[in-house]
This record gives C-alpha cells, structure tokens and sequence, in this order.
C-alpha cells in the first residue's frame, strides 16, 4: 500500500520538477493536488497523490467501535486508531478545497 497517511510529511512536499514525473499518480490522481487544505496545489513525494474522498470518509465511518470510531484510513490523526468527529470533520472540510 503506498498510500499516503493523513499529516505525513510527503504530502505537498515535492517540487514537481523530477525527471519524467507523470501526470497522474498510480491510483489516476492528478499530481498536483491541495493534500494539505492550505489552498495551493503542490505535488506530493512519493507513488501516491494524497487526496480525500467521500468514500473514504464513508469506508471509515464504516469500523464502528466501542466509544469511538476504528479506522484504517489516513483519517486518525492523533494516532489512537479510533476515528473522531473532529478527524471526520477535517477529512471533509479536506474535499471541498479539492
């Protein structure tokens, strides 16, 4: 898996200037996207163009479990694996700004 995780330091970090860089990441994303919400568009380090979509936020609303919500998607910020409502709030306020 060479996803990129939520707050990892790869994300926007590139300069889009590498040798024969493809236009699209290995899932089909764009190379430049806004990963990090600041508003600028700057490739990330990496196989994997961050990005956060509705279905991810779906997938990990899906683990439901005890007090809080279980995830296995970048989405866990704080590093409890459990996903909370302000994890899921930043995950979303993450796909309108793309």
């Amino acid at each position: 898996d060479y996803r990129l995780m939520l707050h990892s330091s790869c994300i926007d970090a590139g300069t889009g200037t590498a040798p024969w860089l493809p236009a699209f990441d290995y899932q089909g994303d764009a190379r430049a996207l806004d990963g990090n919400g600041d508003g600028t568009q700057i490739t990330d380090i990496g196989a994997d163009e961050f990005s956060v979509t509705l279905s991810d936020v779906i997938h990990s609303l899906i683990f439901l479990s005890g007090d809080g919500l279980q995830t296995s998607m970048p989405g866990d910020i704080d590093g409890n694996n459990r996903l909370g409502l302000a994890e899921v709030i930043y995950m979303l306020n993450l796909i309108s700004v793309q």
